[in-house]
């Protein structure tokens, strides 16, 4: 990352997002929460996993005009597919962040544009907003750095076999 704030990348990159997985995520802003709280499967967030979360927060706010967007957020998301085994979980949860956001947040704005909500909790999660086969082009800002879908439908036929094996094995009885 050329910025690790913002998340710009040096250079280009594509990825394929893999239906049908999913992320189901809901915002609410509203003035009867105390404080911005973030819940992912099931579990409160708290230091650099809701640092991380908050950033595609504060992007989404300060892209709106909505006077609702003042108050805390609760924030829930869920998976439906396991987590920290390379599918893209992350990807899958900051781009469904964004997306919930952008609707709860009133903004009249594209998936590209979407995307660099996005960005900032993860930068392969600006593709998983525009989905299929996409791009994340390099850039300084957000008119630049966004995503793109590839135009293509070999994603419809392309099809996906997933092993999940233990971290751990143990080869001794």
């Amino acid at each position: 990352m050329r910025d690790d704030i913002k998340r710009l990348p040096y250079h280009d990159s594509i990825s394929l997002c893999t239906a049908p997985s999913h992320t189901r995520t809901t915002v609410e802003f509203s003035m009867d929460y105390d404080e911005d709280t973030f819940v992912v499967d099931g579990e409160e967030l708290d230091g650099r996993a809701y640092e991380r979360v908050e950033a595609v927060v504060e992007k989404a706010r300060s892209k709106s005009d909505a006077a609702h967007t003042v108050y805390p957020v609760r924030l829930e998301s869920e998976n439906s597919f396991p987590s920290n085994v390379g599918l893209g979980s992350s990807s899958s949860g900051f781009a469904a962040a964004a997306m919930a956001l952008a609707e709860a947040a009133e903004l009249d704005a594209s998936k590209p544009e979407i995307s660099t909500i996005a960005r900032v909790g993860s930068a392969s999660a600006a593709r998983a907003v525009t989905g299929a086969f996409s791009q994340l082009h390099t850039g300084m800002n957000d008119e630049d750095c966004r995503s793109s879908r590839i135009p293509t439908d070999l994603h419809e036929e392309l099809k996906i076999i997933v092993g999940l094996v233990p971290y751990h094995k143990e080869t001794e009885h």
